[in-house]
C-alpha cells in the first residue's frame, strides 16, 4: 500500500529481507538441534551431543531476538512513512 501510494519503502524492504533471512537461519538452527538430539544413542556421548544441540537452540534464540527487535524497528519506520 505504501509503495503504491508513492512512498519510499526501500529501507523497509531491506529490513524485511534481513528479517526473513534471520527467520530462515533460526529455522535451520532449530532443525540442526533436533537432528543432534535425535542422534543421541548412548550415554557415553550424551553430554557432548546434548551440548552441541543446546548451542544450536541458543543460536536460533539469538536470531529470533534480533528479528523481534527488527520488527519493532520496522513498525516504527512504517509509522514515520505514513
Amino acid at each position: 500500500e505504501l509503495k503504491s501510494a508513492g512512498k519510499d519503502v526501500s529501507q523497509l524492504e531491506i529490513l524485511l529481507n534481513d528479517i526473513n533471512q534471520k527467520i530462515i537461519l533460526a529455522k535451520e538452527k532449530h532443525e540442526s538441534a533436533k537432528e543432534k538430539f535425535e542422534s543421541i544413542s548412548s550415554t557415553s556421548d550424551f553430554n557432548k551431543i546434548f551440548n552441541e544441540g543446546h548451542q544450536f537452540i541458543k543460536d536460533a534464540n539469538q536470531h529470533i531476538r534480533q528479528v523481534h527487535g527488527q520488527l519493532i524497528q520496522l513498525v516504527k519506520e512504517m509509522e514515520k512513512i505514513e
